[in-house]
């Protein structure tokens, strides 16, 4: 599981951009648990704003409540400063 929270970025963390819901174009891979989203279905882009030519990273939706849940947890922390 440690693993797997390594790849979920937080969106506090300046290296991330403003996430969006989108709809897979075509078949691809979640940047966290690498399970396939499948053409058509729903999912969460992430931007990479440190990339050019502004790549995202597409989530899953429980990879997603997974970014959100780790970004509540460090606002906390900060809050809690």
């Amino acid at each position: 599981m440690s693993q797997k929270l390594n790849k979920i970025p937080s969106l506090i963390n300046g290296s991330a951009g403003r996430p969006a819901l989108a709809t897979a174009g075509k078949q691809c891979n979640c940047k966290g648990c690498s399970a396939q989203i499948v053409k058509g279905e729903k999912c969460f882009d992430i931007p990479n704003p440190r990339e050019s030519f502004a790549t995202s990273r597409r989530f899953c939706r429980v990879c997603f409540i997974v970014v959100l849940t780790k970004t509540k947890a460090d606002l906390a922390e900060l809050e809690a400063m």
